[in-house]
């Protein structure tokens, strides 16, 4: 039987003032106790700093109950060290348990504002004026767990982290972070063993889904990601770049991924790699406020060449992916990375508009080098260099028919990574460039096309390669 712990019967705390931290964190230890309950939350607002779960106990949110994080760092206990976008302070953390949860209808609310300078741009990227909450939501070491039905929403960094985490169930879940957050990934699944993700709804300002496996991590298999509609100024569905151990057996399948500035992207920068992916039926919008959208990016470049170790990507399928975009598919090794076993089949790209690659800035970011600088500047619908066993199939690529609706010809573009804004006619041709459908440098493999290119150029400019 499943003993039910109603939080107003700790303490009177649901008024959105009051300090309800030690109320909530008194019912989770009194579920615990018994060997394991819910803890509700009824309607009203509680303000909490860091709340420990504890195995067998879930935590659900009823319809207006909202789990407020406070603004205040000193009504956060801090769980560990720094590291990179993970800071030692979060709202709530398990480590240890099995068997936890989190459900709802209510919300979890990161109360990212707070930690927010005022932008002297409203187009840039927010920036933090101290230390932060992130990730809002971590579970390390835990087992069986199972987040469904809830709402999580202005996360000031990462939303809901799982590092060395086994079977673990995402359900129904919906994400809703400020575009402009930075390092506001939705889900990341980190060193995580047997996770299936499905039915939900991201909307962040990084990637939406990233699949890691961090140095204090561990291998990331058997994940599947399915029936989600995500929206990222990152990548909506991702791979690395964190691979210092393995990332295999992923699916993301059955996705619409809309607004966004990169759909699925595969980066290998350690020697971890990444390996068995399939990719299927997938539809993909990339109009936003980034430059150089990309519906597809598959990226093995070590992170650190004189360190040794050659990061590869094998066996990589990606099937009925539909893309309405502005930008290019790029698969590149550069630097002793290794890419080998690539198949896309029954892909389709329909251009509104073409961008002038050869404009942008060199991106500052490591995951933006991506190949040669060659590779980085060409200009095709499908940009591919050192790839070994690339078979593709049954590629469409649908040229501007006539002039851009204004939905894909903003004002202005920014550059990802940066603050740099760059009005109209720095980013858009001036003409209609001429731009094949396939760029190829390097390429070992079988190619079968009925793409035509743009405004007069060849369908395939390839040099340096073995086709058949």
């Amino acid at each position: 039987m499943n003993t039910r712990f109603l939080v107003t019967e700790f303490g009177d705390v649901n008024d959105g003032w009051s300090q309800a931290t030690d109320s909530v964190q008194r019912a989770i230890n009194m579920a615990a106790t018994v060997g394991g309950g819910t803890v509700v939350f009824p309607r009203g607002t509680f303000r909490c700093g860091t709340l420990e779960l504890r195995s067998n106990v879930t935590l659900e949110l009823t319809h207006g109950a909202v789990l407020l994080a406070s603004p205040d760092l000193e009504d956060y206990r801090p769980i560990a060290e720094s590291h990179g976008d993970r800071h030692p302070y979060h709202l709530i953390v398990a480590r240890g348990c099995e068997n936890i949860g989190l459900c709802g209808p209510g919300v979890i609310d990161g109360s990212a504002a707070d930690f927010w300078e005022d932008a002297a741009d409203p187009r840039a990227p927010i920036k933090v004026k101290r230390r932060l909450v992130t990730p809002l939501i971590e579970f390390v070491d835990c087992h069986d767990v199972r987040v469904a039905d809830a709402c999580l929403r202005n996360a000031v960094g990462w939303t809901l982290h799982l590092l060395r985490c086994e079977r673990a169930w995402v359900h129904c879940v919906r994400i809703e972070n400020d575009l402009r957050a930075p390092d506001s990934d939705g889900l990341v699944l980190n060193g995580c063993r047997d996770v299936w993700v499905r039915d939900s709804m991201i909307v962040t300002g990084t990637d939406a889904i990233a699949i890691k496996a961090a140095r204090d991590a561990g291998p990331c298999e058997r994940v599947t990601v399915s029936r989600c509609t995500l929206r990222a100024n990152g990548s909506a569905l991702a791979c690395g770049p964190e691979s210092w151990h393995p990332i295999r057996d992923i699916i993301f399948s059955d996705c619409i991924v809309h607004h966004s500035h990169t759909a699925v992207a595969l980066h290998a920068v350690e020697a971890g790699g990444i390996e068995e992916v399939l990719v299927h039926d997938i539809i993909v919008d990339t109009r936003g406020e980034l430059l150089d959208a990309r519906p597809l990016v598959i990226n093995a470049r070590p992170a650190d060449p004189a360190a040794g170790g050659a990061p590869a990507i094998r066996g990589v399928t990606v099937r009925n992916l539909r893309a309405l975009t502005d930008g290019r598919m790029i698969i590149a090794a550069a630097n002793g990375g290794m890419i080998e076993d690539v198949r896309l089949d029954d892909v389709t790209l329909r251009y509104p508009v073409v961008e002038n690659t050869r404009r942008y800035l060199e991106p500052a970011m490591l995951e933006e080098r991506i190949g040669s600088l060659e590779a980085r500047r060409a200009t095709a619908a499908l940009v591919a260099e050192n790839v070994q066993q690339l078979r593709v199939t049954n590629f469409d690529v649908r040229w501007p028919a006539g002039p851009a609706t204004a939905e894909w010809l903003p004002d202005w573009k920014r550059l990802r990574n940066t603050g740099e804004i760059l009005p109209r006619e720095a980013w858009l041709a001036q003409a209609s460039p001429a731009v094949p459908a396939m760029w190829l440098r390097g390429v070992v493999g079988e190619i079968v096309t009925k793409a035509q290119g743009y405004n007069g150029a060849p369908a395939i400019d390839a040099q340096d390669c073995r086709l058949e």
